[in-house]
């Protein structure tokens, strides 16, 4: 989900519930207590979780038009056309 915000170009959205840092420490808990379904239904139970909410923030940000390290900020700006005008930059709504 942190990679579609990025695809849009709001920027790669990090965090949640239960993110990276989470994940591994969850199957470190596994490993040391050999709660392996468990913790197999936390990591998907909270990674289900973290999906959705990262999902609502991406498109919270697309209705907003935030800027973000994505395609759209990574352009060159562009030359003027016939009329001396530069061409205005596509936003994460237009895509």
């Amino acid at each position: 989900m942190a990679l579609a915000g990025a695809a849009a170009g709001v920027g790669r959205i990090n965090g949640g519930p239960v993110g990276k840092t989470e994940r591994c420490l969850i199957a470190i808990v596994a490993a040391a207590t050999g709660w392996y379904l468990p913790a197999a239904v936390a990591v998907i139970a909270g990674s289900l979780l973290t999906c959705v909410l990262r999902g609502f923030q991406i498109a919270a940000r697309c209705r907003a038009g935030a800027p973000g390290d994505g395609p759209i900020d990574s352009r060159p700006a562009s030359a003027p056309d016939a009329s001396g005008e530069r061409a205005r930059p596509v936003t994460a709504l237009e895509r």
